[in-house]
Parts: C-alpha cells; sequence; structure tokens
C-alpha cells in the first residue's frame, strides 16, 4: 500500500507543478516535432519510426531468449522437467521429490 501510495503522491506532484513538468502540456524546452511525427502524415511517420526503433530491441531479445534456452543450462532444465528421474541418472541435481511414501 505504502508503494500506490507513494506513486499517486509522484503523479500529483508531476500533474501539479507545471511551472517544471509542464503537466499535461508535456515537457518544458523539448519540441514536439523532435521525433519527426510532424505534419499531414504524422501517423505514417510515427508508425514508422516506431517500427523502425522496435524490432530490432524484439530481434535482439528473441535471439538471446533462444540462446538462453540452447544453453547448457537451458537444455537441463528442459531435461528435468521432461522427465526428472532421467535427468538425476545424468548425473544433474534434481531435487525432485521423491515417489515412496514413508
Amino acid at each position: 500500500m505504502l508503494t500506490l501510495a507513494f506513486g499517486m503522491l509522484v503523479y500529483a506532484v508531476v500533474w501539479k507543478w507545471t511551472s517544471v513538468t509542464g503537466g499535461d502540456d508535456g515537457l518544458i524546452g523539448i519540441p514536439a516535432g523532435a521525433s519527426g511525427c510532424r505534419g499531414p502524415r504524422r501517423e505514417a511517420r510515427c508508425a514508422g519510426a516506431l517500427t523502425t526503433s522496435s524490432l530490432p530491441s524484439w530481434c535482439c531479445c528473441r535471439w538471446r531468449c533462444c540462446t538462453a534456452v540452447r544453453s547448457p543450462l537451458g537444455l537441463s532444465l528442459r531435461a528435468i522437467r521432461e522427465n526428472a528421474e532421467r535427468a538425476e541418472s545424468a548425473a544433474f541435481r534434481c531435487g525432485a521429490p521423491s515417489t515412496s511414501r514413508s
């Protein structure tokens, strides 16, 4: 609850302190056309800018995830998920609960 209250306090300060933050008008000193999204075909240019900036980021994240899955750690986690007993016999320490009942 404290985090929520702190977030609401920061939001109120940013929204009301218009001489510094600009409130709902935006940051002061940064022109609106700095991103190249200005003019009659603004939507098309902004969509193109968003695509060109997000596509490389997505590709990098995808590559990192695939690399992590194919790493030795990822392969051992997959083996433990598929068959913990077989992974344990292959010298992986699974920590799987025993199936015998005492």
